[in-house]
């Protein structure tokens, strides 16, 4: 399944936090009606302090499972992207998902 979302403010539609946490609200609401049992979000971060340029993977389960998986990429003409070889695993953080945030 697939969930879109939007923030409650009009004001905020380029906001990344503002759709992160407008995505994370629909996905505990589907989590709280049992629809899902595990969820990710995905973003762009194009600072990370290690690797630089990442596309950030967020993994949360209902059992508690959390993960962070981090795709390298290098930027090569404005529309294409170089991705790295190697995905970067790191512990995961709760969104609220499945726990009170």
């Amino acid at each position: 399944m697939q969930l879109a979302a939007a923030p409650a403010e009009r004001g905020a539609p380029n906001d990344p936090a503002a759709l992160l946490d407008a995505l994370v609200t629909e996905l505990a609401h589907e989590a709280d009606m049992g629809r899902i049992r595990a969820a990710a979000t995905c973003g762009d971060v194009r600072a990370d302090e290690d690797l630089g340029a990442v596309i950030r993977v967020d993994i949360e389960t209902a059992d508690g499972d959390l993960r962070c998986a981090l795709q390298p990429y290098r930027r090569l003409f404005p529309r294409r992207f170089l991705l790295d070889a190697d995905l970067v695993e790191r512990p995961g953080t709760p969104r609220g998902i499945f726990t009170p945030r």
